[in-house]
């Protein structure tokens, strides 16, 4: 049985944290980060599936918000104009280690 968790993961200073959610099965021995795309967020029923199917062949996943969608909500759609750049691309590896990944 997989465990699922909500965390919060810091991105820097001007991002603050975002949303995350990591699946984490029994015994799982690898952990695969999924990052949505700009229309749909970690919630997405497809990005669910993917994290779902993965978790049952022992692979954990780790979902996280993008902090324009985090603002989503507040302040309408803000996409960043270098989302490969964005800090939440270089957080995951120290949040992945924080939960024992």
């Amino acid at each position: 049985m997989a465990a699922s968790v909500e965390l919060r993961i810091a991105v820097g200073e001007r991002a603050g944290d975002v949303s995350a959610l990591l699946l984490q099965p029994d015994g799982a021995r690898l952990l695969y980060v999924l990052a949505h795309g700009a229309g749909a967020g970690m919630r997405h029923p497809f990005l669910e599936a993917i994290a779902r199917q993965l978790g049952e062949r022992g692979i954990g996943t780790l979902r996280y918000q993008f902090p324009y969608m985090e603002r989503r909500g507040r302040c309408g759609p803000r996409r960043p104009k270098r989302p490969a750049s964005h800090p939440a691309c270089r957080s995951w590896p120290a949040a992945s280690r924080s939960v024992g990944a």
